[in-house]
């Protein structure tokens, strides 16, 4: 049984279990975003994401 999911299936796994967050729920989570987000911009993006989640494997600048 294959583990890798597809892009579509992905959105739709991560959008019910958003719906699922509570408001405090969702706080953290924002914190998690800005923090991903700020650490893919920064120059230093390589030591950063080590190990490098699967998702951000490959992906140029301007597609992150």
């Amino acid at each position: 049984m294959s583990t890798v999911k597809s892009i579509e299936e992905e959105k739709q796994l991560l959008s019910e279990r958003l719906n699922a967050l509570s408001t405090k729920d969702l706080h953290a989570f924002d914190l998690q975003l800005t923090l991903l987000r700020t650490a893919s911009e920064s120059y230093k993006r390589e030591t950063v994401f080590k190990p490098c989640p699967p998702f951000l494997a490959g992906l140029s600048d301007d597609e992150l």
